[in-house]
Protein backbone atom coordinates (compact mmCIF):
# COMPACT_ATOMS: atom_id res chain seq x y z
CA UNK A 1 0.00 0.00 0.00
CA UNK A 2 0.54 3.47 -0.48
CA UNK A 3 1.20 4.16 3.61
CA UNK A 4 3.52 1.60 3.77
CA UNK A 5 5.78 2.33 1.16
CA UNK A 6 5.84 5.90 2.60
CA UNK A 7 6.81 4.44 5.79
CA UNK A 8 9.49 2.12 4.65
CA UNK A 9 10.87 5.24 2.97
CA UNK A 10 11.07 7.75 5.60
CA UNK A 11 12.46 4.68 7.79
CA UNK A 12 15.76 4.24 5.04
CA UNK A 13 16.04 7.64 5.16
CA UNK A 14 16.48 8.10 8.75
CA UNK A 15 18.49 5.29 9.28
CA UNK A 16 20.61 7.05 6.23
CA UNK A 17 20.91 10.11 8.25
CA UNK A 18 21.69 8.36 11.96
CA UNK A 19 24.49 6.61 9.97
CA UNK A 20 25.98 10.02 8.54
CA UNK A 21 25.47 11.94 11.72
CA UNK A 22 27.37 8.86 13.85
CA UNK A 23 29.91 8.77 11.22
CA UNK A 24 30.72 13.07 10.52
CA UNK A 25 30.44 13.18 14.43
CA UNK A 26 32.58 10.11 15.04
CA UNK A 27 30.26 8.72 17.74
CA UNK A 28 31.00 5.41 17.03
CA UNK A 29 33.67 3.82 18.52
CA UNK A 30 36.35 2.13 15.99
CA UNK A 31 37.12 -0.30 18.64
CA UNK A 32 34.70 -2.01 21.09
CA UNK A 33 36.48 -2.83 24.74
CA UNK A 34 36.77 -5.85 25.71
CA UNK A 35 34.59 -6.51 28.83
CA UNK A 36 34.26 -8.98 31.85
CA UNK A 37 37.59 -10.15 34.45
CA UNK A 38 39.77 -11.27 31.63
CA UNK A 39 39.42 -7.73 29.57
CA UNK A 40 41.97 -6.22 32.29
CA UNK A 41 45.52 -7.28 34.08
CA UNK A 42 44.24 -7.76 37.56
CA UNK A 43 45.94 -6.38 40.40
CA UNK A 44 47.10 -9.90 41.31
CA UNK A 45 48.80 -10.20 37.73
CA UNK A 46 50.45 -7.03 38.16
CA UNK A 47 52.54 -7.80 41.49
Amino acid sequence: SEALRKGAEQLAGNAVRMARDLIERDLCAPHIARGGRKAHNSAAEQE
